[in-house]
């Protein structure tokens, strides 16, 4: 781990997110595949409930440009999160597990589950799932 200033001379993002990655990477070293599993599982309803709530925002069909940019992010900010609180390709893959599987069901059943967005959007919102997963798999390859 790289030396980072102390918490009390870091602003407030830098220290939070010092502290988040301390935690995080003790937390994930010792945490056990079923419960990484259960995390994955839970950052997926999670999730579900978001799109349900806020997805027509962020899942408009015929914006390309915005749906390009809601991709690009999403792959950043995923390998980035991973990179930083995820210690290798295993427990990377136990968290996106539960999308990989559960989400072609959403995909399947998607105007049940997610009323609130157009039908065409589930390709978008598929996409999208694939573009988080991808993200999680750049994030956890080893650096060089």
């Amino acid at each position: 781990m790289r030396p980072v200033k102390s918490e009390k001379n870091a602003s407030f993002p830098i220290a939070l997110l010092t502290s988040v990655r301390q935690k995080g990477e003790y937390e994930f070293m010792f945490m056990s595949k079923s419960r990484t599993l259960l995390l994955g599982l839970a950052i997926n309803m999670l999730g579900t409930v978001v799109i349900r709530l806020f997805g027509d925002h962020l899942l408009r069909p015929g914006r390309v440009a915005e749906t390009l940019v809601l991709y690009a992010v999403s792959f950043a900010v995923t390998a980035l999160v991973i990179r930083k609180l995820v210690p290798g390709l295993e427990p990377a893959a136990l968290l996106m597990l539960p999308t990989l599987i559960l989400d072609p069901f959403s995909c399947l059943f998607f105007t049940s589950l997610f009323p609130n967005l157009a039908p065409t959007a589930a390709g978008l919102f598929g996409g999208w799932m694939l573009f988080f997963c991808g993200g999680a798999v750049v994030g956890a390859l080893p650096r060089r």
